[in-house]
């Protein structure tokens, strides 16, 4: 998560609500895959110096409209708390009056999390983090400490950062065997299941790579055993 407001700079105990909704506009703004002003789309450069200019607190004149989406998944306020709550926590050494305010902060982004609605149970998100990570190689997208959050909550079971291990996967390997059967068995069916995650989202062109992927992995795997 983006956030130069490390020392919860603004935040006091009489403008909790208005310094909540600042800190989630500013994450949708810097997490977005698109921000749009009157209507046009920002490249990354104009988004940068509008972000600046915001960081500044200078008037924007126009409207800013920002997507909920970032990597194809969403961005949900849920999310924003959860990592909300995971900062504010985070932060130390405060002066008394600034401690009191961040505890009537955390109480605040709690009955808030609290608050919402239980999450539907997901169908499509029991992949393993080795099965996500083969997707997004076949992708071509990169799995960072800033998404790999958002991945993992769409498309697994487990949060854990050890995906991040696991992205340095290179196409030119997925179809080399280990040479240890039982490994093996178990990389055909990782491979199996990261077709089925691209499937879900109807990328066809990676669909396309990792079937090509597949049938070597497997002419491989039946002629070595």
């Amino acid at each position: 998560m983006k956030n130069d407001n490390i020392n919860l700079l603004g935040l006091k105990g009489t403008n909790i609500e208005d310094y909540y909704k600042v800190q989630f506009n500013c994450w949708k703004f810097d997490n977005s895959d698109e921000v749009k002003l009157d209507g046009e789309v920002l490249s990354k450069n104009e988004k940068i110096i509008l972000r600046m200019s915001l960081r500044g607190k200078n008037k924007v004149s126009g409207i800013i409209e920002m997507s909920d989406i970032v990597d194809g998944n969403e961005l949900t306020e849920h999310k924003f708390i959860e990592l909300e709550i995971n900062r504010v926590n985070n932060i130390k050494d405060l002066s008394l009056g600034k401690d009191l305010s961040k505890q009537k902060y955390l109480q605040f982004l709690l009955e808030k999390e609290n608050a919402k609605p239980p999450q539907q149970n997901k169908t499509e998100n029991d992949y393993s983090q080795r099965q996500v990570a083969i997707a997004y190689c076949v992708l071509g997208k990169p799995i960072t400490t800033e998404n790999y959050l958002f991945i993992l909550e769409k498309y697994s079971q487990t949060r854990s950062k050890k995906i991040l291990q696991k992205r340095t996967l290179k196409i030119s390997d997925l179809s080399k065997l280990s040479e240890v059967k039982s490994t093996d068995t178990k990389n055909l069916k990782d491979l199996q299941e990261a077709k089925r995650l691209l499937s879900g989202i109807k990328n066809k062109e990676a669909v396309k790579d990792i079937s090509r992927i597949i049938t070597a992995f497997l002419t491989s795997y039946n002629n070595h055993y």
